[in-house]
């Protein structure tokens, strides 16, 4: 990342870049059961790949929404991809997810 923000153009001290850290922090308090959510549960497929180094949802809470699926669920690393796994490694994401309702009927 270096002096950039993950997921923007803008520098490590512009607005954007501080709207962004704030709101990954509201999410990861979210998510770490800081801030408590109703969240239904349902019967849907998932398939969840999951980037090693995105920064906007850590292992732990993402590992975590397979206690909201009472469906199938699927997680998967990729090891080395960011936050924007379809524009990153769409050759590893478009086929798993294309292909996921099918495996799970």
């Amino acid at each position: 990342m270096g002096s950039r923000c993950c997921c923007c153009t803008a520098g490590p001290d512009s607005a954007e870049t501080r709207l962004l850290a704030q709101e990954a922090l509201r999410l990861r308090a979210a998510y770490d059961g800081r801030i408590g959510l109703e969240m239904a549960e349902d019967n849907v497929r998932r398939r969840h790949p999951w980037g090693s180094e995105g920064g906007a949802l850590g292992r732990g809470a993402a590992e975590a929404t397979s206690d909201r699926a009472d469906g199938s669920y699927r997680f998967g690393i990729l090891q080395g991809a960011g936050h924007w796994l379809p524009e990153e490694v769409p050759d590893a994401v478009v086929p798993e997810i294309v292909d996921h309702p099918a495996r799970n009927r």
